[in-house]
């Protein structure tokens, strides 16, 4: 897959498994907007494709690993953290194909190049 690439809705979709419908959705909802194109033709760029199969894992039911049922991540609070690092400016994903931040799974957050490690407080 092309890290610099322009997808379509329709090849995000396939590529992501997230539907074409949820990710216009996103779009017109401004959950995720096409980095390349917001035009009439929108086009999703590499690290949008990330960005979308982390958004709809977080809110997908899910269990750990003694069989606890996970509750699905409320919108509100996806939409707190996007916002958080947008004001931020940290991407979700470099251009490099490597992960800009990820969680440890007692909550601290980490950010790629930097040595800040933040308690995760987001709630659904």
């Amino acid at each position: 897959m092309d890290p610099t690439g322009a997808y379509t809705a329709e090849r995000a979709a396939a590529l992501s498994g997230v539907p074409r419908s949820t990710i216009h959705y996103w779009a017109r909802k401004g959950v995720l907007a096409p980095a390349v194109s917001s035009e009439r033709v929108k086009l999703w760029s590499y690290a949008d494709l990330m960005a979308m199969r982390i958004i709809y894992w977080l809110r997908q039911r899910k269990t750990d690993a003694d069989g606890a049922e996970i509750p699905p991540t409320g919108m509100l609070a996806v939409r707190r953290a996007i916002g958080h690092l947008e004001r931020l400016d940290i991407p979700l994903w470099h251009s490099e194909g490597k992960s800009a931040i990820w969680v440890t799974g007692d909550g601290e957050i980490h950010i790629r190049g930097s040595a800040a490690r933040t308690p995760s407080t987001a709630s659904s």
